[in-house]
């Protein structure tokens, strides 16, 4: 009976492992709530009790529903006082030899390996972070699982943790340019600038002392590719660890080697808004919009081009404010609003309505802008100088006109404006 089970000593949580197998036996264990020992120990606590005889086994421990203990979670986060645990065990088969075994392992962890990526792809990184974290447990060296743990802790913001796996990551594929590059954003962002630009190096010195730069052909056109790429990232990391200089004139030697490619053309950019350059930040960033018209980064520098001090006067010398110029005018407000730059926003909308005053998507942005800078009065008139000026456009047998009437004017929307009162009330 359960009552005549002793006492855990005093703190400890008591639980039961009963072996399910031969010889049968019971196993009461005491198990302090600091210890942080995984499940794959208690099951290496049942495989002492084991007689010599019963050879090598596996041990997995199943709760009484049946559910399978994860063996690398902690004890304490999966086991509750006065649980009762079964311990099964299996008979391991003989040894192989090593590439045999090594094929057999990876084939076992195939299905997980899967299961932790789809998770990593749908953005379930808790999910994925266990998953990959139990793989280690059974493979330490498993490279996709280290990497995925080190973008995994990038992308939260715990930048010491994600050097930690990606240094390891970098050790077991030095040839990864992913691994070495997002090392250096992780030292980077944690205020590490010289470890960021020493990874980086190490990772151009290793790309140049590679057979593939020997070679000929594709091989070598691989290679010099990837050492471009690193160059630029290298150049990209001394701007922003603070050798300014250095950074910067690496980036422009890359582009006068071949102003063709726009692959340096990001950073470099990003350097000229970082130094108040936005004349040629603005050049670059209109070039490379067309190109790359989703890309985030693109479209946030752009943004910041056109909403600095003369980013309007400077889009104008690009530019031709002309009716075959307002969509693209429509299109660049939208990456200002998107962005925070309302006061850019505004004035590229209103040209682009100004421009083709028949245009109601123009008329409509330029109201919605204006109604997150909460100048509501401003919004309303916007719509009404629309209406104005298409009166006849009708739809459902509405005119602008009939709208236009309905639209309340400046001063009475300026007499409705709450305020608050001049005085406290009387009590």
């Amino acid at each position: 009976a359960r009552s005549s089970r002793p006492a855990p000593p005093p703190g400890c949580m008591r639980f039961y492992i009963h072996h399910d197998g031969d010889p049968e036996f019971t196993l009461a264990v005491s198990w302090a709530p600091t210890d942080r020992r995984a499940v794959r120990d208690l099951c290496a606590l049942v495989a002492k009790r084991l007689p010599a005889t019963a050879g090598t086994r596996h041990i997995s421990l199943v709760t009484e529903n049946g559910v399978e203990l994860p063996a690398g979670h902690c004890v304490c986060a999966c086991v509750r006082e006065g649980a009762d645990l079964i311990a099964k065990s299996v008979a391991r088969p003989p040894s192989q030899p090593a590439p045999a075994a090594a094929a057999n392992a990876a084939e076992d962890l195939e299905p997980y390996l899967k299961a932790a990526d789809k998770a990593y792809g749908a953005r379930q990184l808790a999910r994925a972070k266990t998953i990959y974290t139990e793989l280690l447990g059974v493979s330490p060296r498993l490279f996709t699982a280290l990497l995925r743990l080190g973008l995994i802790e990038e992308q939260a913001g715990r930048h010491e943790e994600a050097c930690h796996w990606l240094q390891r990551a970098v050790r077991e594929d030095p040839a990864s340019e992913e691994a070495a590059v997002a090392l250096a954003r992780s030292h980077l962002a944690a205020g590490e600038g010289e470890e960021a630009a020493a990874a980086v190096r190490a990772a151009l010195e290793r790309c140049g002392s590679g057979a593939g730069g020997k070679a000929g052909g594709k091989a070598a056109a691989k290679v010099a590719a990837k050492a471009r790429r690193l160059k630029i990232e290298l150049g990209r990391t001394l701007f922003k660890a603070g050798a300014r200089q250095e950074g910067g004139a690496l980036l422009t030697s890359i582009l006068q080697q071949d102003m063709e490619q726009a692959d340096a053309l990001l950073p470099y950019g990003e350097a000229c808004v970082a130094l108040g350059q936005h004349d040629d930040a603005l050049k670059i960033f209109l070039r490379l919009v067309t190109q790359r018209s989703d890309d985030s980064a693109v479209r946030r520098l752009l943004a910041a081009s056109l909403g600095s001090k003369d980013g309007m006067a400077l889009l104008r010398q690009q530019l031709a404010f002309d009716a075959k110029s307002a969509s693209a005018l429509a299109f660049l407000a939208t990456i200002a609003r998107d962005h925070s730059k309302l006061s850019a926003s505004l004035e590229l909308i209103a040209e682009a309505a100004r421009l083709v005053p028949d245009a109601s998507a123009y008329a409509l942005q330029r109201a919605h802008t204006l109604e997150v800078e909460l100048r509501y009065a401003d919004a309303l008139e916007a719509v009404r100088e629309h209406c104005d000026a298409n009166p006849q456009r009708a739809a459902a047998g509405v005119r602008c006109a009939d709208v236009a009437a309905l639209l309340p004017t400046r001063e009475q929307c300026e007499a409705a404006r709450w305020r608050p009162p001049s005085a406290p009330p009387s009590a």
